[in-house]
């Protein structure tokens, strides 16, 4: 596992940040900026969180950041 999955498995006491649940063996984790880059997030440490990809892809879908990419994407 990466380090930086590790510290934030650490920092979360294990727990999915988005949905609360424990991780388990198996389990497909995504590293996640809590505010969105796209948005005005900065990439730092503080700034991330460590989420099952099923609870990153429901964030995503909500949080703003897919419709801001698909904007800069139309723009460019």
């Amino acid at each position: 596992m990466p380090k930086r999955s590790c510290y934030l498995l650490k920092k979360q006491k294990g727990k999915c940040a988005w949905g609360g649940w424990h991780f388990k063996d198996g389990d497909l984790l995504e590293i996640d900026d809590i505010t969105p880059t796209t948005l005005g997030g900065k990439d730092e440490f503080t700034n991330l969180q460590l989420l099952h990809r099923h609870c990153h892809d429901e964030k995503t879908a909500i949080d703003g950041s897919l419709k801001s990419r698909n904007h800069k994407r139309e723009t460019h």
